[in-house]
């Protein structure tokens, strides 16, 4: 009997995890009817057929309906299909991807290029290089600063640096505003979205000094109010200016062409006396 025991405590411990098993898979399979048997109230959106590039016409054949839960149906989507017809998008759809109002351009819109452009808003192309164009970083739809760097030949001391646009949105890289993570342009030319008051600036900018571009984070849409800098500012910071001009008027005043220092001695003070001649 001695040696039966473990034999024993062994098939209890077999019986009674079987007997757990049996439970709990009779538990799950009583949830799992339950929610089929569960109605979830459903409704038809449009969504996109297949991937969507800013600038295209909407037709039957990139887009189409979509049963969604209803109560995770977004703002501004649409039931019907008609609805959207010859609409243009202004941003990337992806394949599924539910086409809401703030994702179109204007009604009335044209395809391509035009179409992104709301209205009241200017497209204007600046000229960058590698350097000015951060290395080929700023893709289509990023936002940026505009720094514009004025150099007088004459008077190069004073020449400076200005941030005149600040979180402008790139319309397009050269001849594209198609955007993916991958894509790393180094680019000639950048389109930007502006108001019509800012391309005057960006235009003068552009003819008076060279057109510098900072890419700045999507997310941070606070703008920051700068003086500027100036050549001058660099080599000669203005608290070593103050220091110069505070040892210049420490020194003895220095004699006219036509006039003599006398200086005297008395009860150990030393006075400067500067007489006209």
């Amino acid at each position: 009997m001695f040696f039966l025991r473990p034999k024993i405590s062994v098939l209890i411990a077999i019986f009674l995890g079987t007997m757990a098993t049996i439970a709990v898979n009779a538990y799950l399979e009583n949830e799992a009817n339950e929610l089929g048997n569960r109605s979830v109230p459903v409704k038809k959106i449009v969504v996109a057929s297949k991937d969507v590039t800013p600038g295209t016409k909407l037709d039957p054949s990139n887009i189409r309906t979509s049963s969604w839960p209803a109560e995770l149906v977004p703002a501004g989507a649409f039931e019907n299909v008609d609805m959207l017809l010859e609409r243009i998008v202004n941003t990337p759809l992806a394949e599924g991807e539910p086409i809401l109002i703030n994702k179109l351009a204007p009604e009335g819109s044209t395809a391509g290029f035009s179409g992104l452009i709301p209205p009241g808003m200017r497209a204007l192309t600046v000229s960058v290089d590698a350097f000015s164009g951060v290395s080929g970083f700023i893709l289509p739809n990023t936002r940026v600063d505009v720094l514009v760097t004025f150099s007088l030949m004459d008077q190069r001391k004073n020449s400076s640096t200005k941030i005149i646009l600040e979180d402008v949105r790139v319309l397009a890289v050269d001849q594209t505003s198609r955007t993916t993570d991958t894509d790393h342009l180094t680019a000639q030319s950048v389109t930007l979205l502006v108001t019509p008051q800012e391309s005057e600036k960006l235009t003068l900018a552009g003819a008076e000094g060279r057109v510098i571009l900072s890419m700045r984070n999507t997310g941070d849409r606070k703008k920051q109010l700068t003086s500027g800098v100036r050549l001058n500012d660099l080599v000669s910071p203005k608290k070593n200016n103050t220091s110069q001009s505070k040892a210049i008027e420490e020194k003895e005043p220095e004699p006219e062409n036509n006039a003599r220092v006398v200086e005297w001695i008395r009860a150990s003070q030393k006075t400067i006396q500067v007489i006209n001649m």
